[in-house]
């Protein structure tokens, strides 16, 4: 199935398996927008610090300052 026809659960779900077998940056960047997006702002906040730590050059850090300042 193309990911535009998966449910965001769907998506959710193959992005924490792919996080399981390789924890990179960029994928927590996505779990914390899928969950930002259902409104799961704790869960959010988790998988971004998780960026903010093994990747505090990224691009996207800019991006979670705006919209996630961090407590």
């Amino acid at each position: 199935a193309l990911w535009h026809d998966l449910k965001p659960d769907q998506i959710l779900t193959r992005y924490l398996v792919a996080w399981q077998a390789d924890p990179r940056p960029e994928l927590a960047l996505k779990i914390g927008e899928i969950y930002f997006q259902k409104n799961k702002l704790e869960e959010a906040r988790h998988w971004w610090a998780r960026v903010r730590k093994d990747d505090p050059g990224s691009s996207a850090i800019s991006y979670l300052d705006a919209v996630m300042p961090l407590q």
